[in-house]
């Protein structure tokens, strides 16, 4: 059996083909081939030197880190803030949650964050809640 190498979206996907010499009347390709390559995006947070926490986007974690701690870019919010620690990453095959997630996640008070962090879901349900005095809560109680 002779291996043949075709080139398909930038990825190499090895097909098996029968040799002339082997007597096969089909040939037989691996289940592999049918399949696309899986890509990922993660959100991540992390927590800076001062104690505020940095929420991101990536397609891979530990190079992204490396880069944040090598602080390259003077712009950039983690740069006075370095070293920084990835205190949370989450997976994903759907770039548009990834996206809406670290929206999502931008917009969380410190506390919010490290009670995801925590994967503490009452605490993030609490820090959730409208504690403003327009929240219907307050004006239920001021109409009583």
């Amino acid at each position: 059996m002779s291996v043949r190498a075709h080139v398909s979206s930038s990825v190499v996907e090895n097909c098996f083909y029968p040799s002339e010499t082997e007597n096969h009347k089909q040939k037989t390709l691996p289940l592999s081939i049918y399949m696309k390559p899986v890509k990922y995006l993660y959100v991540y947070i992390l927590k800076c030197a001062d104690g505020t926490y940095y929420t991101g986007i990536t397609n891979n974690p530990e190079r992204r880190l490396l880069q944040h701690n090598k602080g390259t870019n003077k712009n950039a919010y983690t740069y006075s803030r370095v070293p920084v620690e990835m205190k949370y990453s989450e997976q994903f095959t759907d770039f548009n949650l990834a996206i809406e997630w670290e929206k999502k996640i931008k917009k969380w008070s410190q506390a919010k964050k490290e009670a995801l962090i925590k994967s503490d879901w009452q605490k993030i349900k609490k820090e959730a809640e409208c504690k403003n005095e327009t929240s219907h809560k307050n004006y239920k109680a001021v109409n009583e």
